[in-house]
Formats: structure tokens, sequence, C-alpha cells
């Protein structure tokens, strides 16, 4: 927590976008590990459009699976849904094998959520 911490709150200082976003989903992680869902949400939240900014779709991509994880864990699957076809979506794009798994994975898991919740 608090190397994340201190490493947000320096690349904010030198205006180093790709750090700040680095460090504000290392916190959504730490977070929802910890069981702080709505901390991790506002964390992984604050990253997305810095990755979208910076066009670097993996790690939007991060976003969107740890995204899709907690708000499954809330059962507000809605938005687990919108973030999971996403990652879906542009891991497919990118045609990158680990995030083409893990996030056709997610998404299997979301629908058994689903099915349970029912």
């Amino acid at each position: 927590y608090d190397a994340y911490m201190e490493a947000l709150d320096l690349a904010r200082k030198m205006h180093y976008r790709n750090g700040e976003g680095i460090a504000l989903l290392g916190l959504g992680f730490y977070y929802r590990f910890i069981g702080e869902t709505k901390l991790g949400l506002d964390y992984t939240l604050q990253a997305v459009p810095v990755f979208r900014e910076l066009k670097d779709t993996l790690l939007e991509i991060s976003c969107y699976y740890n995204l899709t994880v907690s708000y499954s864990r809330t059962a507000n699957f809605d938005l687990a849904m919108k973030y999971g076809m996403e990652g879906v979506r542009l891991a497919e794009l990118t045609h990158d094998p680990k995030w083409l798994v893990l996030s056709n994975y997610q998404m299997g898991n979301l629908y058994m959520n689903i099915k349970e919740d029912e």
C-alpha cells in the first residue's frame, strides 16, 4: 500500500501519466485483494482514462478485468458485464493470448455468478 501511494504521489508531481496509471491500478488490485472493494473500484476507475489517453490497451484491459471481478463481487452484474465485455472486445482487437484467456475466463465466472444469484 505505502509503495503504491508513494508512487502515485511522485508520478503526479512529475506529471508522469504512465506511472500514475500503474499506481492507481495497483491500488485498485490491492484494495480488491484485501476486501475493500469500493476503494478498489474507485482507484481502478481513475486508472482507466489514463491508460485510454496513453493508448495502453493492455493495461486498460487489466483495469476492465479488475472492474469485472470487483463489480461481480458486489453483485452489480450489469456493470460487471459492461466492463467484462469491453475487456474481451479489446483483447480480441489486440490478439493478446493472455488477456483473451483471462477476459473470457472472467466472463464465464460472471455468468456462473449471475446464475447462482437468480
